[in-house]
């Protein structure tokens, strides 16, 4: 039974923990109409397998995010950010000056 049962942990070993992303900087206001925002646009990343992260929203307007998952080593991240992620933000929150990947 040890066998099998050290086998099976080798496999399949127990998750880690998830660690809760960190809490994003800036206004409040601003903060929140992103994240709702990202919030309607995630879908399109989950489905490949990534995600991202809000890390900042800037005094000067620039939204700082961070792509996890699958998105975090994926080649086409420019792309995503600068044609699928930022027109969007730009559109719809008239303060918004770009966004960046860190």
């Amino acid at each position: 039974m040890k066998i099998l049962e050290r086998l099976r942990r080798a496999l399949f070993p127990s998750p880690k923990p998830a660690v809760p992303p960190p809490e994003p900087e800036g206004d409040p206001g601003r903060v929140a109409a992103v994240q709702t925002l990202l919030e309607e646009l995630r879908p399109m990343l989950v489905a490949d397998g990534g995600d991202l992260e809000l890390l900042r929203v800037a005094a000067d307007g620039w939204v700082e995010v961070r792509f996890v998952g699958a998105c975090g080593s994926c080649g086409a991240q420019p792309l995503t950010l600068k044609a699928g992620l930022e027109p969007e933000l730009r559109r719809r929150l008239a303060w918004c000056a770009g966004l960046r990947a860190t």
